[in-house]
Parts: C-alpha cells; structure tokens; sequence
C-alpha cells in the first residue's frame, strides 16, 4: 500500500525532527526514527523494505519495528496527517 500526505499537510525539518503541519495549524512532532519511517512510506516504499532498512541504520529489534511502524501508521491515519491511495 502506498500513503500520500494528507490535503493541505507539510512537513518541516528541525534539529533532527520532523514536524508535520496542517492549513488549521495543528502539528505533530515526529522523532528522527519516525520521521526516517514517513519519508520512507511516502516514497513509496513496501513495509517490508522499510523494516529491513530500519534494521540496518538502527538498533532495534524486529518486533519493535513493526509494531512502531504499524502504529506510526495508525496515529497518522488517525490523525488526517496520511491517506492510503492505490
């Protein structure tokens, strides 16, 4: 599956973070791990590479991975920040 920012989203890069802000002026702070994840799922990248290139630039486990990212996807979701498209 394949995500796009939401309408009206952009993205700001600060001191490592990223920082995603809508046209109301919400934001959300995304850490650098978080932030490596979103750039990665917006160029279109499949989870399963996400996850292996997460491994490889981070000490993490398996495990940890996946359930982050699949949580990093459902707050963002939840939040109106990202959108699936097909």
């Amino acid at each position: 599956m394949k995500y796009q920012l939401s309408r009206g989203v952009t993205i700001e890069r600060v001191d490592g973070q990223s920082i995603m802000i809508t046209e109301a002026g919400d934001a959300a702070v995304l850490n650098e791990t978080a932030g490596y994840i979103l750039d990665h799922l917006l160029n279109g990248e499949k989870i399963d590479t996400i996850v292996q290139s997460t491994l490889q630039n981070y000490e993490v486990e398996y495990s940890v991975v996946t359930k982050d990212i699949e949580a990093l996807l459902l707050a963002l979701k939840n939040k109106g920040l990202i959108i699936s498209i097909t």
